[in-house]
């Protein structure tokens, strides 16, 4: 199988990255596709964190209010969002 690749920005890029980490350009083109489908989509996020907030509220709805007014996102997590 062959690519023929007309973007010279893209080609640059992959030579940089293939002389950077010492591979060959398919070494290079599969550890960067690879490392791009490692991240989650945007869409698969935003869905997560609406199931979380329905999850959240629903929680809330049902928990004395003296304590769900406690358990804020402050007291919850820190600053790189870690639960405490």
């Amino acid at each position: 199988m062959s690519i023929n690749i007309k973007n010279d920005q893209a080609v640059d890029a992959l030579r940089r990255l293939a002389a950077h980490y010492g591979l060959n350009y398919g070494a290079a083109i599969t550890a960067a596709a690879e490392a791009v489908l490692a991240q989650p989509r945007p869409s698969d996020q935003a869905r997560a964190s609406a199931t979380v907030r329905r999850i959240v509220a629903d929680y809330r709805a049902h928990v004395d209010p003296t304590v769900s007014a406690a358990l804020d996102d402050a007291t919850l997590y820190d600053e790189a969002g870690l639960y405490r």
